[in-house]
């Protein structure tokens, strides 16, 4: 996942310097942050769901921020991200390409009142401010699969999610409550076990045991002279 944004601690001079830190929900404790010039490139694993912030010691938070998934995200995957944010903010205009959202163009994304509904959408349109405890929460998943060794994106198209905070303020982001972790319920198809109709038990099943067997004595070793 790159995050990537132009301005706050997003901005170019403020590269290498570490503004964006990640963990996993239901990992809270490992935090990563990397150094990077061109983006802030992190490996995330599908199924998931990843809490993002900025850090306030370098400057204020972006105003705009980038989600660019590389490598690995097709259909059928998903993983949720939850975004850090100044809680007097109030509106948000959201671009995407897949679906595609894009306020000019009359499409917008569904907000939703409460993580439950967030994570039972699976039009990845769903959206969902919780401006109690700071978090925007979104999920990203592609319509298309792989087809060729080296591919960057599933079906040559790059997801993108662009956030754009339209009001609030440039307070530090302060966001303590700890983010419910997301889990995949339906990764791998339910198959029910078949009926055995066979012995519940092996007696009676393979080659038969010979009873009475006793194998031959161990005879000392001879050296003939």
């Amino acid at each position: 996942m790159v995050v990537r944004g132009s301005s706050g601690v997003l901005k170019n001079k403020y590269k290498g310097k570490t503004p964006v830190f990640i963990s996993r929900d239901d990992h809270p404790e490992d935090v990563y942050t990397q150094k990077g010039d061109v983006g802030h490139k992190f490996n995330l694993r599908l199924y998931k769901s990843y809490t993002v912030w900025f850090n306030s010691e370098l400057g204020p938070p972006p105003r705009d921020v980038q989600f660019r998934p590389r490598y690995g995200l097709e259909k059928n995957e998903t993983i949720r991200i939850a975004v850090c944010l100044p809680k007097s903010t109030n509106t948000f205009s959201i671009y995407s390409k897949y679906p595609e959202l894009h306020p000019k163009r009359q499409l917008f994304p569904v907000w939703v009142n409460n993580l439950n509904d967030l994570d039972k959408d699976t039009s990845m349109k769903a959206f969902y401010w919780d401006k109690t405890n700071g978090y925007l929460y979104f999920k990203m998943s592609s319509p298309y699969s792989f087809s060729r060794p080296g591919q960057q994106c599933a079906g040559d198209l790059c997801l993108e999610v662009n956030i754009k905070r339209e009001d609030g303020g440039d307070e530090p982001a302060v966001c303590d409550t700890p983010v419910t972790p997301w889990y995949f319920k339906d990764r791998y198809p339910r198959v029910k076990n078949r009926r055995c109709r066979y012995p519940s038990t092996p007696e009676g099943l393979g080659a038969p045991i010979e009873t009475g067997f006793s194998p031959p004595a161990v005879e000392d070793d001879t050296c003939d002279v």
